[in-house]
Formats: C-alpha cells, sequence, structure tokens
C-alpha cells in the first residue's frame, strides 16, 4: 500500500524520522522491483508482460493514463495490413 508522511505519522510510535524511513523503504522495494523486471524482460510477449513493466509505476496513480507503444518489429500480425 502507498501512504503518504501524515499517514504513516497517524500510526502510534511512528515519527517523522520512522515515517521517512518506511517511505525511503517502500522507494528502494520499487526501484529493485523495476530493475529486475526490466532486466528480464527484453522485449514483450503478451498483456501479462506489460502489466509485470509497467505495475509498480502505476500502481498508485490517483488518475488514469493512457500510453502506446510503436513496434518496430518487422513481422505482421495475421488480419493487419503490412506496412
Amino acid at each position: 500500500m502507498h501512504f503518504s508522511m501524515e499517514e504513516l505519522q497517524s500510526v502510534s510510535g511512528v515519527g517523522e524520522t520512522k515515517a521517512i524511513e518506511l517511505l525511503a523503504i517502500g522507494e528502494m522495494a520499487r526501484r529493485i522491483w523495476n530493475s529486475r523486471i526490466r532486466e528480464e524482460l527484453n522485449f514483450f510477449r503478451s498483456p501479462e508482460d506489460v502489466l509485470l513493466y509497467f505495475k509498480e509505476e502505476m500502481r498508485y496513480l490517483d488518475h488514469e493514463e493512457v500510453g502506446y507503444f510503436i513496434s518496430t518489429h518487422s513481422k505482421t500480425f495475421e488480419g493487419l495490413p503490412s506496412c
């Protein structure tokens, strides 16, 4: 879960220093996860791969984001015209 400084400090026994430490641990975990996933995924094979790649970056957004991918692969998909 994602918590703000104020939310963490509202817990008994968690002051400013501990809240900062907890936020830092969360950020480190996110970065470790992202670096491992990005090392393993050289390209997307499925929608699940896309989910794994972007999940941690987008998990706690309070708004919707739309993106697109440009494929540089020359393979055409069945039913789609080749360019």
